[in-house]
């Protein structure tokens, strides 16, 4: 990292283990009588790679607990959660977060992002920054875009806010049913029970399947077939995959792969159910190849059950 900080890494969304990490860090210190440096807890609004929601009131207690500054990655988050985001939908005051970034390609349909903080911090970002970014400014027609999208959030967001959140609801509630029945199916033709499941909050947009009992290199073959097949039927999904762990950070495992399935406060109720029904007659049929059952000796360990 071109900071050149030491990293300490805590279990996903696990509030328990940051607690611990938290401590650690602070015995070592007065051990070894370092003096406080400058520390920061990073975390996303909602998890990109699975759908969660952080618990951003619990890490705001221990930020201040343990003096740290908190720095928030809400590109999943800023007019999904709420129209002020992750802050906004944990009714957290925005001083409270110490750096606050966004992506305005999601949410807002634009380009670039942004950086929300203290003067300090924001000052300091603009004497540093040019030095470690290469890149012009936005067009700005997109810039443009990005500015009513905001106006847009202010003026109606709680009611877009609120389509989203009954579409990402209805959605989960359709996938599972149709799981349910597939299940059934399974069952009667006497093979092997559930072979995948749903990932992330109830409330969240980003939802995710991930496949059971199957290797990850397995898995990545089948999401792809899964991928086109439903974009042939007229439905967009796309398979979230990573780099194996030698050539990403090693003190980090890799999130399983999964399908992501995004939800917009735009789809009819109409169009969620026929989209939830493609998807998950997709997955079922690709996993009912005769590769699928022949692997099914060989579980991967490291999927969650």
């Amino acid at each position: 990292m071109l900071s050149r900080a030491h990293v300490v890494w805590y279990k996903h969304n696990d509030m328990n283990h940051l607690l611990k990490c938290l401590q650690t860090v602070q015995e070592d210190s007065q051990r070894h009588k370092r003096p406080l440096n400058r520390r920061f807890i990073i975390t996303e609004g909602i998890f990109r790679s699975s759908g969660d929601i952080s618990d951003l009131r619990e890490i705001v207690k221990l930020k201040e607990e343990y003096k740290y500054r908190l720095y928030v990655d809400d590109s999943h988050g800023l007019g999904v959660l709420h129209s002020k985001g992750s802050p906004g939908y944990w009714n957290i005051p925005f001083d409270k977060i110490d750096v606050y970034v966004s992506s305005m390609d999601t949410a807002l349909g634009s380009t670039g992002a942004f950086c929300v903080g203290s003067r300090q911090i924001t000052d300091h970002q603009r004497l540093s920054a040019p030095g470690y970014v290469f890149t012009a400014s936005s067009p700005m027609f997109q810039c443009t875009a990005a500015q009513k999208a905001l106006e847009l959030l202010q003026s109606e967001g709680r009611v877009l806010v609120n389509q989203l959140l009954s579409n990402a609801k209805l959605t989960r509630e359709k996938l599972k049913d149709r799981g349910i029945f597939y299940l059934f199916l399974l069952h009667i033709k006497k093979k092997k029970g559930k072979r995948w499941r749903l990932l992330g909050n109830p409330e969240s947009p980003l939802i995710h399947i991930r496949l059971l009992n199957v290797s990850d290199k397995r898995a990545d073959v089948y999401l792809e077939d899964i991928t086109l097949q439903c974009r042939q039927k007229g439905v967009l999904v796309f398979p979230a995959s990573y780099l194996p762990q030698e050539f990403g950070i090693r003190e980090k495992s890799s999130p399983k792969p999964s399908l992501c399935i995004c939800v917009t406060a735009q789809h009819t109720p109409k169009q969620l159910e026929t989209a939830a029904g493609i998807i998950v007659e997709t997955v079922s049929k690709v996993l009912e190849s005769s590769s699928y059952v022949s692997e099914e000796s060989d579980l991967d360990s490291s999927v969650a059950q």
